[in-house]
């Protein structure tokens, strides 16, 4: 299933170019702090994007834990994310940016040297602001993943974010 959803994403992000044209469509990198109950993991990731019209864009996300969670002795935590939004742009030089879609986060947790994984699906929204630089601009945003209910088959609560 993993397989199948990640290669929908990555299909419908590499389409973009395919149905925009190249005005209508942009990339981003990001750096950020991926929260999961109390632990941080520096991620960095790759957003595709393509312009529906003025207000309305299509994106797809891709992160990845450039700084894991060190869980002492040795342990450490990262996870992974994709996504396909539906993302709100105001207008100006100057913007709100309100995003709703589906993500996929997966959290590999290395223990004495075994790694455990698993993973939590379903609905992620998001809002921010930005500033236009020339062809570019510099976003800034918060984004609510969805939640694990349960690591290994262990009971949990970790909100994402």
């Amino acid at each position: 299933m993993k397989k199948v959803f990640v290669g929908t994403v990555l299909s419908t992000v590499l389409a973009f170019p395919l149905v925009c044209s190249a005005a209508d469509t942009y990339v981003g990198v990001q750096y950020g702090t991926l929260t999961s109950e109390d632990s941080d993991m520096g991620n960095a990731g790759l957003m595709v994007g393509g312009k529906i019209n003025d207000y309305l864009s299509l994106e797809g996300l891709y992160t990845f834990t450039v700084s894991e969670e060190d869980l002492g002795d040795g342990d450490s935590l990262s996870a992974s994310s994709i996504g396909l939004f539906a993302a709100f742009k105001s207008e100006g030089d100057f913007y709100g940016k309100a995003k709703i879609g589906f993500s996929k986060v997966d959290f590999d947790m290395e223990i004495f040297g075994v790694t455990l994984s698993d993973d939590a699906s379903g609905l992620a929204y998001g809002f921010g602001g930005g500033v236009k630089l020339g062809k570019g601009a510099l976003e800034i945003e918060y984004t609510k993943l969805p939640e694990l209910d349960t690591f290994v088959g262990i009971p949990i609560d970790a909100s994402n974010e």
